[in-house]
């Protein structure tokens, strides 16, 4: 009987491996994709944050110039430096420093906001992944006690095999 029982266990313990065995390898492609997700989402956000701040330094640029073009400098000229009065140079000096405070401020403003979204933008993400990686972590270990169960069913099997075959003692 014993036989019998072994050599089903094990009949079930394969259909059950091989179907483990399947959802893992959907488990792990979804987790491949998740991942690239991942990775192409924060390399287009990376993109994204390197050209706002670009924006943001041309941007203050372009007021530090429109500000030396209204007080009659010319910037672009380097000669025209050595012509500025020094109320001019202090004026503009001052302006720069203005513009430029509030850059780092307004940039500091911006990358926490843009931090936040960056957060905001991924962990839906990165939550998933976590749940692909817990779910591939214990379809894993599910499918070594299911071999482990096989394996020993396949023993039982050829003991209870053992135990079916005649004994000839050889008295006749």
């Amino acid at each position: 009987m014993s036989f019998l029982t072994a050599a089903f266990k094990k009949l079930a313990l394969g259909k059950s491996i091989r179907s483990e065995q399947v959802e893992l390898t959907r488990i792990q492609s979804q987790l491949r994709r998740a991942t690239k997700e991942i990775g192409n989402m924060e390399k287009a956000l990376s993109a994204e944050q390197r050209a706002m701040q670009t924006n943001m330094r041309a941007q203050m640029q372009a007021s530090i110039f429109a500000f030396g073009n209204q007080k009659g400098m010319d910037l672009n000229s380097i000669e025209a430096y050595s012509q500025f009065t020094t109320d001019q140079m202090k004026s503009f000096s001052a302006f720069q420093q203005q513009q430029q405070m509030q850059f780092a401020q307004a940039n500091s403003i911006w990358e926490n906001n843009f931090e936040m979204y960056r957060e905001a933008t991924l962990e839906p993400l990165k939550q998933y992944e976590d749940e692909l990686q817990t779910e591939k972590d214990n379809r894993e270990s599910r499918l070594k006690l299911l071999e482990a169960d096989y394996q020993a069913s396949k023993e039982e099997e050829k003991a209870g095999a053992k135990n079916l075959a005649p004994e000839y003692t050889g008295q006749g």
